[in-house]
């Protein structure tokens, strides 16, 4: 019995310019990703501080002014933009290839967001494949026969 593990890991190529990167579907890929996670999740707890600062200012507690609305949406741009590029620069193992990816986008964060949606279906797609040539790999090495109804041998 011989059960080869030198298949590779499930990946994806990402073509930046010219050059052509593989993003494995593999433990540290998937740490990135939980990373920019726990930021939304941080996002989202900055974001209820913000409306209770507003719900405050309502009723008179506070003061709220247009720029501390402006600066915190800034911050959250800012900050998103930051963690994304970051997350790029350790997908492709090469730092500065975020900023350039967007800055390519013109500087949309939003479509940096799109192309991590767009990596991540591919792995999962990959790994899906992945998974079924091993199990195909193992049906074709131990077969199972088809097992025949039993006749009634009592009648």
């Amino acid at each position: 019995m011989l059960i080869d593990l030198n298949s590779e890991a499930p990946h994806v190529g990402v073509k930046i310019g010219e050059k052509v990167y593989q993003i494995y579907a593999n433990d540290k890929t998937e740490g990135l990703i939980d990373q920019v996670i726990g930021h939304y999740f941080e996002q989202a707890d900055k974001l209820e501080q913000l409306r209770s600062k507003l719900e405050n200012s309502e009723n008179g507690e506070t003061k709220i002014t247009e720029k501390d609305i402006t600066n915190f949406s800034d911050d959250i741009i800012s900050s998103l933009r930051l963690k994304l590029t970051t997350l790029f620069d350790g997908l492709l193992g090469e730092t500065g290839v975020g900023k350039k990816l967007w800055e390519s986008k013109h500087g949309s964060t939003e479509l940096l967001m799109t192309d991590l949606k767009t990596i991540q279906d591919a792995l999962k797609n990959e790994k899906f494949a992945y998974e079924k040539r091993r199990q195909q790999m193992l049906k074709d090495k131990y077969p199972v026969r088809s097992l025949k109804p039993r006749q009634n041998a009592r009648k």
